[in-house]
């Protein structure tokens, strides 16, 4: 965790990338390094390796697992099967809460999340919001809050390729985002609190 967010720190000071530039505009104030270190050293550094979230399946072992993020946070949650990822949820910090910054499924990996939802009995970022929920509350967080998609760069600025015309391709990603966070926040029992979803831990 340290190294990952020394290298952030370095992206923060001077992009050494066009990469690292970009980084630097969109990640904000609770997913910094100060705010990491600050209010989420409690949370990272006790986070397990990895957790096994289906633990006694013989067939499909599903994990979830921190490493170091490049878009909304420097740090990231990803749920995994091992030879394949299916999504992330990009974490940042205030005091005593833990943020989402983003949640991200696996490009291409549709059919995998599709499995993982039929395994565990619950949409693939459900379940990562679940593993987080537990080790927050058990780190002594009393608030995880979600961003709300409006509030997001990528819906702002959504990417895209292929052909179409763009203000109808924009407008689609944008009402996919907002369907999709509002879908995950409210299926795990969050509130909707100006630009948030909410939950407090009990």
């Amino acid at each position: 965790i340290r190294k990952i967010l020394i290298r952030a720190r370095r992206r923060e000071r001077g992009p050494q990338s066009r990469m690292d530039a970009y980084s630097r505009v969109i990640w904000k104030r609770s997913a910094r390094v100060r705010s990491q270190l600050k209010y989420g050293w409690k949370f990272l550094e006790s986070f397990t390796d990895s957790i096994i979230v289906n633990r006694g399946h013989p067939v499909m072992s599903i994990r979830a697992e921190m490493e170091e993020g490049i878009f909304e946070s420097p740090i990231v949650i990803k749920l995994t099967n091992g030879l394949s990822d299916i999504g992330t949820i990009s974490l940042g910090f205030k005091p005593n809460e833990v943020v989402v910054e983003a949640i991200q499924g696996m490009k291409g990996k549709k059919t995998l999340m599709n499995r993982t939802h039929r395994e565990l009995g619950e949409p693939w970022a459900n379940v990562l919001l679940r593993v987080i929920e537990f080790h927050a509350k058990k780190a002594g967080y009393s608030v995880v809050r979600i961003r709300k998609a409006e509030t997001l760069y990528h819906y702002r600025l959504p990417s895209f390729t292929g052909s179409g015309e763009r203000e109808v391709i924009t407008r689609r990603i944008r009402e996919q985002m907002r369907y999709f966070y509002s879908h995950v926040a409210k299926g795990a029992g969050y509130e909707e609190e100006k630009r948030y979803y909410v939950k407090h831990l009990s």
